[in-house]
């Protein structure tokens, strides 16, 4: 059973013309019967070399058995039930990635080849790519950034803490002077007062290890 190219051609002739998709049909070989404009533009083919365009040049070598198993869901199901994404060759041996699936064409027969429609998502799978690698970027950055801050965070807390006991010390100094500047304050009453100034002042926390009683 052969594909009649004309009465194909003839038959789905707008989808042909007006469509924006990739439109090609094939027999159950892969081998190519004909292609719209759109198809040959993005494969690097002209109209004259489509009997030598071949799904077997085409896919990617890795997903030849997608291929297949697609093509026998269709033969045995008479449909294919998702879509399939392919990485295509070009003439000048540049990829692009294809999202297709394929209706059966066929007569009282049986089937007698494919009708492939395909979106060209290259442009939008090279556009994803770049975007998860910004987000990747991002988040590795903000990690960093999370981690610098909690840093500084913690340095300041401990600045802080250092800087509350140097005035605890301070005050503490300042009011032993006082004592001992008050001339109607004996060495004894000095001295005790001193006593219950000096804790308050130089009771430290120990991580910060600048305290003289614990």
């Amino acid at each position: 059973m052969k594909l009649n190219n004309e009465e194909i051609r003839k038959k789905y002739e707008d989808l042909f013309k007006y469509s924006l998709d990739l439109i090609y049909i094939h027999n159950l070989r892969g081998n190519f019967i004909d292609a719209n404009d759109i198809t040959l533009d993005a494969l690097g083919y002209t109209r004259e070399e489509i009997p030598k365009i071949s799904f077997n040049n085409l896919v990617d070598k890795s997903q030849m058995k997608v291929a297949f198993k697609t093509l026998n869901e269709i033969l045995q199901s008479g449909k294919q039930l998702t879509h399939s994404e392919y990485k295509i060759k070009r003439k000048d041996g540049k990829y692009i990635l294809i999202e297709t699936y394929g209706i059966p064409i066929k007569n009282d027969k049986g089937i007698l080849g494919i009708l492939g429609i395909s979106k060209n998502t290259t442009v939008k799978k090279e556009f994803e790519l770049e975007l998860k690698k910004s987000r990747d970027e991002l988040k590795r950055l903000n990690k960093k950034l999370e981690k610098r801050i909690s840093k500084k965070a913690s340095e300041l807390k401990k600045s802080e803490s250092m800087l509350i006991e140097r005035v605890k010390e301070l005050n503490c100094l300042y009011n032993i002077i006082k004592l001992i500047q008050n001339p109607l304050m004996s060495i004894d009453e000095i001295l005790n007062d001193a006593i219950n100034i000096i804790p308050r002042g130089f009771i430290y926390n120990a991580k910060n290890n600048l305290g003289l009683l614990k």
